[in-house]
């Protein structure tokens, strides 16, 4: 898997995704990934999970 992924475990990131015809951005904690799926948690309990596949960007915020 992606070390430089690694590395931002348990930093604040920006996600951008895409599924259909749209495109997302959303911001949180990078709290896990793996070979399938990237978990983001955005606080207030709000926790995403978005497949590897449709992630265009993970890019550190702090």
């Amino acid at each position: 898997m992606n070390d430089i992924l690694k590395d931002l475990v348990g930093k604040h990131v920006e996600v951008r995704s895409r599924a259909g015809d749209g495109g997302f951005r959303d911001e949180g904690r990078l709290v896990d990934y793996d070979e399938r799926w990237i978990k983001l948690d955005k606080g207030a309990g709000e926790v995403l999970y978005f497949p590897i596949a449709n992630v265009r960007l993970v890019k550190p915020l702090s």
